[in-house]
């Protein structure tokens, strides 16, 4: 999944795809940075570079080993960080604190 991120602080395209077990590539802008790790969980590409894009979207297309492994570390992040529980345990948090 391929998602340009230019509008939404973490889109929730990008926390679906990944909770969902699949590969993304995304552009470092906005809150994106702070969920895709480049080469760890989906793959970071430099905004408005169409070749780089491709170059991403070739090489999980044709390494489906790495396309796997990206995969299931994407979902591991968003069960680990960002699973209801811990959304729902961090809001309550943040009104306990009164911040």
């Amino acid at each position: 999944m391929a998602a340009d991120g230019d509008r939404d602080g973490i889109p929730n395209v990008l926390l679906e795809a990944m909770a969902s077990g699949t590969p993304v590539v995304s552009t470092p802008v906005s809150g994106i940075p702070e969920l895709i790790e480049s080469g760890s969980n989906g793959l970071l590409v430099p905004p408005e570079n169409p070749m780089l894009l491709a170059v991403a979207l070739q090489r999980l297309l044709g390494d489906m080993e790495y396309s796997e492994r990206l995969a299931r570390a994407a979902r591991a992040k968003i069960e680990n960080e960002f699973s209801m529980e811990r959304s729902a345990s961090s809001l309550a948090a943040l009104f306990r604190n009164g911040r």
